[in-house]
């Protein structure tokens, strides 16, 4: 009897084996959403990304641009869920770079077609993300000195990679979900404190996130070290997730440096309008002056004894 239930099982288990191996990855593939997005590749490289046009495009003003970096495994339509409502009630682009390098997990896009979750690489996708970057300002007039970074779990790692490589780039840095493990950050100590110079951050992990809840205070205590102009939030009962306990202070602080921009971009505008008006009433300040110094050069050379000693004699 106990024979029999034992082969019972192993044949079950074989069935299952069986189509585990011989039906296609598409019967348990998980569907994403492109969520209003276009899909590109970069003129350099073939990298694919997500990019969300503001809902009003204007192609003779310039924008804001938010770069959102996926988790690992991820892909760029997950990217673009997070932000996406955001981004288009504030009129901005959102950029989602999706990680070159797969990890065999298949997913369904919208056209029916197959594609690969990918994970980042640290050391190595640094330049594959700035490339895209470079090919999106190359399509579309983005403001330079108003892109904002943001990252999710190892998103928010790869993040701080791009700020030790581009300390001058962006404008805000919001990063949630990972941490520095025993408060010793992935990457140079003098890059992370050269970026605190330029860039605002703000850093969340929920209290129940296994991964990152741990490594919060000591990531704190580091970032603040640093110098960085800090935001947090510590939510209780939050995992590995982006709820709005997380969300809405992130975007708060994000708008608070949005209206500094503005006013800053306003000052620097009237500044130098009043610096255009300065030098142009000192253009006409040189220009009288030169006229008058050339009229009176002349009339001094009329008036001197060279010119009277050389004046023809008169006609007798």
């Amino acid at each position: 009897m106990d024979r029999a239930i034992w082969r019972g099982y192993g044949i079950i288990g074989l069935t299952l084996l069986f189509l585990l191996v011989a039906l296609p990855q598409t019967a348990w593939a998980s569907r994403e959403s492109f969520w209003g997005a276009q899909e590109f590749y970069t003129r350099k490289g073939h990298l694919r990304y997500l990019l969300l046009r503001p809902p009003h495009y204007d192609p003779h003003r310039t924008y804001e641009l938010w770069v959102n970096l996926h988790g690992s495994p991820g892909c760029a339509s997950h990217a673009i869920y997070q932000y996406r409502l955001e981004a288009q009630q504030r009129d901005v682009f959102l950029l989602a770079p999706q990680a070159p390098e797969t990890d065999g997990i298949a997913y369904i896009r919208p056209d029916g077609r197959i594609d690969r979750y990918g994970f980042w690489n640290m050391r190595m996708d640094t330049r594959a993300v700035l490339t895209v970057l470079e090919d999106v300002q190359g399509r579309y007039p983005i403001d330079r000195n108003r892109i904002a970074l943001l990252g999710f779990s190892a998103g928010c790692k790869m993040g701080w990679y791009l700020l030790a490589a581009r300390p001058k780039l962006f404008c805000f840095f919001g990063g949630v979900a990972n941490g520095f493990k025993h408060g010793h950050p992935p990457v140079s100590l003098k890059a992370l404190r050269l970026a605190a110079r330029h860039v605002p951050h703000f850093y969340a992990a929920g209290q129940a996130d296994p991964f990152a809840g741990p490594m919060f205070y000591g990531t704190v205590r580091r970032l603040r070290a640093c110098g960085f102009e800090l935001r947090t939030a510590y939510p209780v009962g939050v995992g590995h997730d982006l709820p709005p306990s997380i969300k809405t202070p992130l975007l708060a602080f994000l708008d608070t440096v949005r209206a500094r921009q503005r006013r800053e971009g306003i000052r620097q505008g009237e500044n130098s309008q009043a610096l255009s008006r300065s030098a142009a009433h000192s253009r006409q300040a040189v220009f009288f002056v030169a006229a008058c110094d050339l009229m009176l050069s002349g009339w001094a050379f009329f008036r001197s004894p060279l010119r009277r000693r050389h004046r023809a004699p008169p006609i007798r």
